[in-house]
């Protein structure tokens, strides 16, 4: 949608990220890999950091970049655009280094929906020239607590949607998928680390009533009663902030 509205868009070179660079899940992703499957007429790279250890489909080889490294930042001098799903961060070392692109125009492609509560921190963040959004809702709210202009919204929905297929008809499967979201309160900031979360911050995450609330409903025998009676089964997808506290659900989860 972006492109079909905006054919002025497709030009130059964009360059995409998404979770400083540790991520191919979310809707950089999707438009990248769009991008350079059916739109050739885009020079599309995609920004990972050199931490990142999962692997990716060999046809891209040649259009990843890492984080960091002299490529980049050849490219980026070269760049037009600019999309990520967070802020800038996602492909730059640093917010800082904003300023010494100033050709470069910044997609703010967002990762959720906006119109229920827009956050704060993009306020910050005054350099984004365009923000991909989903209605007018979002565009009220996000005004408000950013205080960004309308103009700069663009309202086509998420990238990642795309990806959505209806495969109820194709597999005997029956799931359910459960994803709860994040808590500020959390300590959150080692997502993207190898490093195991101290025991301490496990057992106050074990202790808190959000995690208490997940296990009672999980562990209901009225639910796994009725999940195997009609043979199905629950899918934990946990927010990519809460990957420290992975090993907490453990206790609760079974076959």
């Amino acid at each position: 949608p972006i492109l079909r509205q905006n054919k002025d868009l497709a030009e130059g070179v964009w360059i995409f990220g998404e979770r400083l660079g540790m991520s191919m899940d979310d809707s950089a992703w999707t438009l990248f890999t769009y991008c350079h499957d059916n739109q050739p007429e885009v020079d599309c790279y995609y920004v990972l950091s050199p931490d990142y250890d999962e692997t990716f489909p060999q046809k891209y080889q040649e259009s990843i970049l890492l984080k960091g490294s002299k490529e980049l930042t050849h490219h980026l001098q070269r760049a037009s655009h600019l999309l990520f799903t967070d802020s800038a961060e996602d492909c730059l070392e640093s917010i800082v280094d904003v300023s010494s692109y100033p050709n470069i125009r910044f997609v703010y492609l967002t990762h959720g929906y906006l119109g229920y509560s827009p956050g704060v921190y993009q306020r910050d963040h005054q350099y984004i020239d365009q923000v991909i959004c989903t209605s007018d809702a979002d565009i009220l709210a996000a005004t408000k607590e950013w205080k960004f202009p309308a103009s700069k919204f663009l309202k086509v929905g998420l990238p990642r949607w795309d990806r959505l297929n209806d495969k109820s008809k194709a597999t005997d499967c029956r799931e359910i998928v459960f994803c709860p979201t994040w808590r500020k309160s959390f300590e959150s900031s080692s997502w993207y680390s190898s490093q195991e979360t101290d025991e301490q911050l496990l057992t106050e995450f074990r202790d808190s009533d959000y995690f208490k609330a997940i296990n009672e409903v999980l562990s209901s025998e009225k639910l796994i009663a009725l999940l195997e009676q009609r043979s199905i089964t629950i899918t934990l997808r946990l927010h990519f902030r809460l990957i420290p506290y992975l090993s907490a659900f453990e206790s609760i989860s079974n076959e």
